[in-house]
C-alpha cells in the first residue's frame, strides 16, 4: 500500500504521524504473516480522522514532503472518500475470513470443532455484505475495481465450489 510505504520510509513523516495518532503505529505486525496486511488496513481505518488531520495540517503543508509528487499523491489518497469506502469494503469482506484463519492458526485451544461454524459465519457475513442489494447498488463503483472483484470471485469460488449453491 502506497500510503503505508510512503510514511514508513520517511522518519520525519513517521514522527509527524505519531504526534497526530498519539504514538499509535499504522503497521501492526501479527504473529501470523497473513494477518499483518489486514491488521494494518484495520489500523489505518481506525486512525482515519487523525490521518486526515495530519494531511491538512499546517505542519504537513509547510513540510518538504508536501511538495514532493509522491507526498501529494498520498495526501490525495488520504483525502479521497472512495479510498475510505474501499477500506471499509476490504474490512467487511475479508474480516470474517481473517477471523477464520486466525482461529485455525491458533495454538491455544483445539479448533477443529469450531472451524465449520466459523467458515459458515464467514460465508454468511460475506454474502450479507456483498449480496445485499441496498449496499451493492448504493456503491456502484465497487464493480469497477478489477482487483477487488477478481479476489472476491476467487474467494467465492473457494468457499462455494458448486454453481448451483
Amino acid at each position: 500500500m502506497i500510503v503505508n510505504g510512503y510514511i514508513y520510509v520517511r522518519p520525519g513523516v513517521v514522527n509527524m504521524l505519531r504526534s497526530f495518532t498519539g504514538q499509535v503505529e499504522l503497521v501492526r505486525p501479527a504473529v501470523t504473516r497473513f494477518a499483518t496486511s489486514f491488521l494494518t488496513i484495520q489500523r489505518i481505518h481506525n486512525q482515519r480522522n487523525n490521518l486526515r488531520k495530519m494531511f491538512i495540517s499546517p505542519e504537513w503543508s509547510s513540510s518538504k514532503w508536501a511538495k514532493e509528487s509522491t507526498g501529494k499523491q498520498v495526501q490525495n489518497i488520504i483525502l479521497m472518500i472512495s479510498f475510505w469506502r474501499s477500506i471499509m469494503d476490504i474490512l467487511k469482506i475479508f474480516g470474517p475470513l481473517v477471523h477464520v484463519l486466525r482461529l485455525v492458526d491458533g495454538e491455544k485451544i483445539p479448533v477443529m470443532g469450531y472451524i465449520y461454524e466459523a467458515m459458515d459465519k464467514a460465508k454468511e457475513a460475506i454474502i450479507s455484505h456483498y449480496l445485499n442489494p441496498e449496499y451493492f447498488y448504493s456503491n456502484l463503483t465497487i464493480v469497477e475495481d478489477g482487483e477487488i472483484m477478481e479476489v472476491l470471485y476467487k474467494t467465492m469460488q473457494r468457499l462455494i465450489p458448486s454453481h448451483e449453491e
